[in-house]
């Protein structure tokens, strides 16, 4: 029995000398200083109330909730299969977000500078700015504002969607790759590049002021308005049976299908569209 007690103590006092730290389960509200410790944050107060995690895992069933006025900071990796919910507070992401649960952002504003790789559910209604790498393979519902900056990435996969609701705005600065579904119900504004693999449905404004390239679908029963600077490549099939403001270049070397819809402006390169209802 002694000689166990003093195995024990040996391996925990190498654990703590080697800095290993362990994953912690949490279920709890992010407050203070006492919630923050309690799922293994480390606490600055003077830093606008920040919360430090660098390993957190949520399991299945349980909830963790950053109250008004608390920053979450994650500087290692989230391991979320559970609930993250964002009640007016902030987070930081700068390693990774692994969800395969349900994150809720509700409050001041979500910045990503690391990696998010979703399987599950993310509903956004503030601020998201995105200056990373975002793996979509689940449900992304924006009813807010998605910022992505020049170095933001978003790659939509196969099986993932990524659908802009009522008042949401997508601002995109970076790179879109879309191998899944984009629906856009609101508004969807791009001074970078979007390459859609797959299928796009358009019932609200997209202004495309940068390249736009389609090998997939895209349906537009909304208004498409390809700016001045904008560059609009097709090699699949446009359905358009709304609007499309042409004030820069489309080249169409795939299908555009009219049905009861109205291609303005510059002419259309390649292919013409054609009628088809």
């Amino acid at each position: 029995m002694r000689q166990t007690c003093i195995l024990v103590l040996i391996f925990s006092v190498v654990i703590v000398s080697a800095g290993i730290k362990p994953s912690f389960a949490v279920s709890d509200v992010i407050y203070g200083q006492y919630s923050c410790q309690r799922i293994g944050g480390a606490w600055i107060a003077s830093d606008a109330n920040t919360c430090i995690v660098t390993s957190m895992v949520v399991f299945r069933g349980e909830t963790v909730t950053i109250l008004s006025g608390i920053k979450l900071v994650n500087e290692g990796t989230i391991t979320n299969g559970g609930t993250i919910f964002n009640s007016g507070g902030s987070i930081y992401n700068k390693g990774g977000i692994n969800n395969a649960g349900t994150i809720s952002n509700d409050g001041n504003k979500f910045d990503n500078f690391g990696t998010i790789s979703n399987r599950g559910t993310i509903f956004n209604s503030v601020p998201f700015i995105n200056s990373g790498t975002i793996f979509n393979s689940g449900t992304f519902l924006n009813d807010g504002d998605i910022i992505q900056n020049r170095t933001g990435v978003i790659i939509n996969n196969q099986g993932g969607t990524i659908e802009s609701i009522y008042d949401g705005t997508i601002t995109n600065l970076g790179a879109i790759s879309n191998l899944g579904t984009i629906s856009n119900h609101a508004k969807f504004i791009s001074d970078g590049s979007i390459l859609n693999k797959a299928e796009i449905y358009n019932l609200g404004i997209i202004k495309n002021n940068f390249n736009f390239t389609n090998s997939g679908t895209i349906t537009n029963s909304g208004m498409i308005a390809n700016n001045h600077n904008g560059v609009m490549i097709n090699h699949d099939v446009i359905y358009n049976s709304a609007t499309i403001s042409n004030l820069g270049s489309i080249s169409n070397h795939g299908t555009i299908k009219m049905c009861k819809g109205t291609i303005s402006g510059n002419q259309v390169v390649g292919n013409p569209p054609h009628v088809s209802c």
